[in-house]
């Protein structure tokens, strides 16, 4: 197994799939995100949700 090293910082609001599935996040020196990966091709998908996001959607929805 090896990690594919990401130069994106780590923060809350990443999630990773691996192949169409939910993929494990691993910190790396303390700042960066890394994925295991098993040998082979792979379709890495990364998202971003800032945090927070959710709940003030739901504030700003409410107010209006």
């Amino acid at each position: 197994m090896a990690v594919l090293m990401l130069s994106i910082p780590a923060d809350d609001g990443w999630t990773a799939a691996v192949d169409g599935e939910k993929a494990e996040k691993v910190l790396i020196g303390g700042a960066l995100i890394g994925i295991p990966l098993k040998a082979g091709e792979h379709t890495v998908e990364l998202s971003y949700t800032p945090p927070g996001f959710r709940a003030g959607l739901i504030i700003t929805v409410a107010a209006a």
